[in-house]
């Protein structure tokens, strides 16, 4: 079953949402059991793996020029050095 996050959900409805309110209004939440999938558009597709007390692993397949990353490490880049040296990342996110 699918459907967007109610603008009332959040903390004050007892769950902590990492979300601020304007990602909540377009957020497509999904519930999935292991071996299930998501498709997204014609090439990407997202498979529940494994489900242990809090973590969830999800298996991705997508082209390999689909850039996948983490959140975390989403906001840092190759930043190019003068030299010969390798690139050293940059963290280029605020927050």
């Amino acid at each position: 079953m699918a459907r967007t996050l109610p603008q009332e959900a959040g903390p004050s409805a007892g769950r902590y949402d990492p979300f601020s309110p304007s990602w909540r209004s377009a957020l497509l939440v999904l519930s999935r059991k292991p071996g299930e999938k998501v498709v997204i558009g014609n090439s990407i597709t997202l498979t529940v793996v494994e489900v242990t007390g809090n973590r969830v692993r999800v298996g991705i397949d997508a082209p390999d020029q689909v850039r996948i990353l983490r959140a975390e490490l989403a906001c840092w880049q190759d930043v190019p050095e003068s030299g010969d040296e390798p690139a050293e990342p940059a963290f280029v996110c605020g927050g």
